[in-house]
């Protein structure tokens, strides 16, 4: 298992917040293959779990590299947090690219 693209049930368990909700508006109450959560609580652990693999195993000379993760593609997300991140960066992003494209 990828530490952060299929998260443990625990997680789950302790932040259900950072489940992904469907366009429909159901929310995914397992996580599953490609979780991509905007979830801030989700966010931290992965990157506690990736600074520990560097910090654990990062000078190992047994170890020439590691992937997080192997399927780039997503499932959406339309969860609060998702939709909050998208608002404070994606439009600042697009009208950037509006700008430079226009």
């Amino acid at each position: 298992m990828h530490p952060t693209p299929t998260p443990p049930v625990w997680l789950g368990e302790k932040h259900p917040e950072s489940f992904l909700v469907r366009a429909d508006g159901l929310v995914r109450t397992r996580f599953t293959r490609k979780q991509r959560a905007a979830d801030p609580s989700y966010l931290r652990y992965t990157e506690r779990i990736i600074t520990e693999l560097g910090r654990r195993y990062g000078q190992n000379p047994n170890i020439w590299g590691w992937q997080l993760d192997n399927e780039p593609n997503s499932q959406p997300d339309y969860s609060p947090s998702a939709q909050e991140a998208f608002s404070e960066n994606g439009l600042r992003t697009v009208t950037k690219r509006l700008m430079f494209e226009s």
